[in-house]
């Protein structure tokens, strides 16, 4: 398994400054535990504001180790 940081990049650089109705309520980021980076894009791919097509997009780093805390 391995580790991934999405983090949702907005739309343009004035967000949230400008961020209309539909932009207001998105901000995001997730660490994910999947078998590799193609999985971590079908997550990203299927996130609703990626699916609702207002501009979004995910950029998706490996991180090479996680510290778990329970």
């Amino acid at each position: 398994m391995a580790y991934f940081h999405l983090r949702l990049v907005p739309p343009r650089p004035t967000f949230p400054h400008d961020a209309t109705e539909p932009e207001v309520k998105a901000w995001g980021m997730a660490l994910v535990e999947v078998e590799n980076a193609e999985e971590a894009q079908l997550l990203a791919d299927a996130d609703p504001v990626i699916l609702a097509g207002i501009g979004f997009r995910f950029d998706i780093a490996p991180m090479p180790t996680l510290i778990l805390r329970s």
